[in-house]
């Protein structure tokens, strides 16, 4: 049990986690990408890089 929560109880709150675990991986390497592109290193708009997810 975690903190009294059942792994069946987990399995079900948390049941596309590894595909969310991925989705967080991908954006966030797009998201380094898309900084290292901009000429001073800010990212000031990230709407194409969601649109792209």
């Amino acid at each position: 049990h975690f903190h009294g929560i059942s792994p069946v109880e987990l399995d079900c709150i948390f049941r596309n986690l590894d595909q969310l675990i991925q989705l967080h991986t991908q954006f966030k390497i797009a998201l380094h990408q898309h900084r290292e592109e901009a000429k001073d290193h800010v990212v000031r708009n990230i709407g194409d890089l969601i649109l792209k997810f």
